[in-house]
Parts: C-alpha cells; structure tokens; sequence
C-alpha cells in the first residue's frame, strides 16, 4: 500500500529541480554565501510586491518578528497585543523582547476579533501584531483605526500570508511593518529557513540592517547586542527562481477551489 504523505516538502518535477540546481550552482560560481547580489534583488522585488519602500532579508520567520519589534523600539514594561491562535512564534518574538503578549479574542473566520482589541488597550500597550491566520488578512482597517486613536504601532504577522490580498491591497502593505517567514512549508517556500521584514520607516530600515549582523555597523562598530540573521544568497536564489513560478501556483489554488466548489462547508470564508 503507498503511503500518502500529509505534507510532501520534496522537489515536484525534474524541471524545477534543475532550475534550482542552476541556481544555486550560479551563487557557488560568483562566491558571495552570504547576502549577496540575489538578496538584494529579492528584497528590492518584495518591496516593490508588497508596495513598500524596502524589505530585509532575515534567516527565519520567527528572526523577522523578533527584530521587527525590537528595531521599533518594544521592550520591557510593554505589552502588545497579539492572539494566541497563531505559531508559538508570535509570542516568543515580544516575551524575547522583554514585552508581555496580551491576548484577544478571534472572530469566526479564526483572526484576531478588533472588538476584543479595543478593550485591551492601556498605556502599556505599545503595539498590535495581528496574524493573518491560514493566509486570510485580518480586519486591518478596523486595527489600523484602533492604533491610529491610541498612538501605537501595528505590525503585521504575514508569515501565512504570502500574495494574500483584501479588497486589492496585498498582504505586508498595511500598518508600520510586516513580517514573512518562507519557510519549506509555505506558499513561497526556501529549502530549509528563511523570511523577511518590509516596511516604509528609514530608521526601523537602519536598525534592521545592524540588528541582523550582530549588531554592527562595520567590522569595528558594534551598535548594540543582536543576533547572526542574515539570509543566505543560496536561499535567495532559490525564492527568486520560484517566485518566478508563483503565478503559475496561485492560479493552479483556484482552480482547486473552483473544482471543490460543491464542497462549501469544508472550504474557507471567500475573501474580495
């Protein structure tokens, strides 16, 4: 008896295998391991992708929610507003920060209930971070309004959201900053680890670039204590080759959905 696979991480065609394989095999001829020449180009087109004006390559998701915070300033005696329906992750990311997660409540659709938010909220709280669970965006023009009255920050957690859109605007353009994790698990998957930041604000762009080398400027300036969190150009490559794919992927989704049409009560709540 063959033995289904609940989730199959291995490479689908020949095809995309040799692409891959060609690409990676480009980084080892150019020898720039480590934020190299495809970084760049993959973070100025996931930029571009989700409207902003930069986006920094990290190792991980969970690296990316981290330093997001932390490069905006959440520390101790914060709290920030977050749901518990989410990858541990998310919670990790601010207590690691010295702030305290505050959970609200969620809606039928599993995202983070904007109601339950607004009773939340005191002085301590800093920031929001809602998380786009299973790739349905949150209710962020409702969450932006609530930061917008009380002067905090909103932080989009993206990780599940990748190419998601609400009413036409993407996933990663709402609020102060989103974060992405690419793992092998995701819609855009690395081989292995990786995710990124975006966001509009210089500043959080400056910290983010030292905050993800160890907390230097230079060779001989260290700004502050941080972590190793660059992404590795081999994973770069390897996003950029299957973005290129990706249309491709999304369209192949939807004619799923259209085919399993008759089965409503096992689909997900539409989404404009």
């Amino acid at each position: 008896m063959k033995i289904i696979p609940f989730l199959n991480l291995s490479i689908p065609s020949e095809a995309e295998r040799l692409e891959l394989l060609n690409a990676i095999d480009t980084v080892f001829q150019h020898g720039r391991i480590i934020l190299g020449p495809e970084v760049s180009e993959f973070e100025n087109t996931m930029a571009k992708r989700c409207g902003r004006k930069w986006a920094k390559g990290v190792n991980s998701g969970s690296d990316a929610l981290y330093l997001c915070l932390r490069g905006l300033g959440i520390g101790p005696g914060d709290e920030v507003i977050t749901t518990s329906l989410s990858w541990i992750a998310t919670a990790n990311a601010i207590t690691l920060t010295g702030a305290k997660p505050v959970f609200a409540d969620i809606q039928e659709d599993l995202n983070i209930d904007p109601i339950s938010v607004s009773r939340l909220i005191n002085p301590k709280v800093k920031a929001l971070l809602p998380v786009h669970y299973t790739g349905k965006i949150c209710n962020m023009e409702k969450l932006q309004k609530i930061a917008n009255e009380h002067n905090i920050l909103l932080i989009e957690d993206a990780a599940q959201a990748f190419g998601a859109k609400r009413y036409g605007k993407t996933a990663g353009s709402f609020g102060d900053a989103a974060c992405f994790s690419l793992n092998s698990m995701k819609v855009l998957a690395a081989c292995g680890e990786a995710g990124f930041i975006t966001g509009d604000n210089t500043t959080l762009q400056e910290r983010i670039e030292w905050l993800r080398y160890n907390g230097t400027i230079n060779r001989e300036s260290c700004v502050e204590p941080a972590l190793n969190s660059r992404m590795d150009t081999i994973q770069a490559a390897i996003l950029l080759k299957r973005l290129s794919n990706f249309k491709k992927k999304l369209t192949d989704a939807e004619k799923l959905q259209h085919f399993m049409s008759n089965f409503s009560k096992i689909l997900p709540l539409n989404q404009k």
